[in-house]
């Protein structure tokens, strides 16, 4: 069973078993979500259902340096401003259907 889950502002397929990364801190190392699921289907079936997916937090993690520039040319401004964000690794254990 498969199903396309929204988190973060992104959609993902996902499986059963599959990890993946989504951005922000979602929870703490160990916590189960409940992420909504406007899509879940079988594979080879042309039926679809909503539903919602559980998911455990796996790891918590900054992410390398994202950098911001800013640069006025013949003026001299010259700016660079960073932040490392958050990004969250989950793993599917269970997708339901309603």
């Amino acid at each position: 069973m498969k199903a396309i889950v929204r988190l973060g502002g992104r959609e993902f397929l996902v499986a059963q078993g599959e990890t993946l990364r989504a951005s922000g801190r979602l929870g703490a190392v160990g916590d189960e979500l409940r992420v909504p699921a406007p899509v879940v289907f079988e594979a080879g079936s042309a039926e679809t259902s909503v539903g919602h997916a559980l998911a455990r937090v796996v790891e918590v993690h900054k992410t390398r340096k994202v950098l911001s520039y800013r640069f006025k040319r013949k003026k001299g401004v010259h700016k660079i401003r960073g932040s490392r964000p958050f990004e969250t690794l989950l793993r599917v254990e269970e997708i339901s259907p309603n």
